[in-house]
């Protein structure tokens, strides 16, 4: 059974955070425990993730059987059966789709919208460079429609255009440790094709440039007329401070320490990282609910 539950890839979950973020950015902090849906939504949305993951193992098996930590996957070690694992996904699928349609029609669809253009991805857009990580953003636009579809919130542009960005940076910094990988004879025959259409130049220009891009959104977003009014303060500009420091040190670590394969595990183990974040959260709390 713990091998079977090691197939979900539960750390991955942290993604799925984003579901909460339009409630956040809507300064309606008492949804949090109001509303049990957003914890549904998030719920079935880790499984429909899930249930991807499970998915791309079991077409990929023969690929990570050659990578230097895929290999360690429940699939591609053996320690789960091929049509077991496809049994899972198609459960975790199942019930993700069926648990968003009974909260929301609009929740249902979109988690559909997600199934399929991972599908597709897992078939053939992952091997289309610059494609493969517009659909990686894409799903972290669903995510945040999620979460404005189950409480009611209107997405804001601003919302929309920061995440989609900051999605990008995230991906290309794993598309540079894939082509660092393969450029080193690392996991040979074993990574993606879109890496053909990829340079190390390219990615750090492109990193750079959306880094500089997202900064700049979110910057205009705590200085808009619309967003101090709803804010009360003309303070969140401060709110930029732990953001850019953040990214300073995410650049380092894609830059100088090569470090950049899992996002997700950047997150969880990172603690200037962690730091930053929640100096951005309180800073954050503290403007829109104490000095307004």
């Amino acid at each position: 059974m713990k091998v079977v539950f090691s197939l979900l890839r539960v750390k991955e979950w942290v993604k799925n955070l984003f579901i909460f973020l339009p409630t956040f950015f809507s300064f309606q902090l008492h949804l949090f425990y109001t509303d049990m849906n957003l914890y549904l939504i998030f719920m079935y949305m880790s499984f429909a993730a899930s249930s991807i993951y499970i998915y791309n193992d079991y077409r990929d098996v023969e690929k990570d059987r050659n990578h230097h930590t895929k290999k360690h996957r429940p699939i591609a070690a053996g320690k789960v059966s091929p049509s077991l694992a496809l049994g899972v996904s198609l459960i975790l699928a199942v019930i993700a789709i069926a648990g968003a349609f009974s909260i929301r029609a609009v929740a249902g669809w979109l988690i559909v919208l997600y199934i399929v253009q991972n599908i597709l991805y897992s078939y053939k857009l992952k091997d289309i460079a610059i494609v493969d990580i517009t659909i990686i953003s894409i799903g972290f636009l669903i995510r945040i429609f999620l979460g404005g579809v189950v409480t009611g919130i209107v997405i804001s542009k601003w919302l929309v255009l920061m995440v989609f960005l900051m999605s990008l940076v995230l991906a290309l910094g794993k598309r540079r440790d894939d082509l660092l990988l393969m450029e080193s004879g690392g996991g040979s025959g074993s990574l993606r094709n879109s890496l053909s259409g990829y340079n190390v130049e390219f990615i750090n220009n492109s990193i750079i440039l959306l880094s500089v891009i997202t900064l700049m959104s979110y910057l205009l977003y705590t200085v808009s007329p619309d967003v101090i009014s709803r804010v009360h303060s003309d303070l969140l500009y401060l709110t930029v401070i732990p953001v850019l420091v953040g990214f300073l040190r995410y650049l380092q670590l894609v830059l100088v320490f090569k470090n950049s394969g899992s996002p997700t595990q950047i997150l969880l183990k990172d603690l200037f990282i962690q730091i930053t974040v929640v100096a951005w959260i309180a800073i954050y709390c503290i403007i829109v609910y104490i000095f307004k």
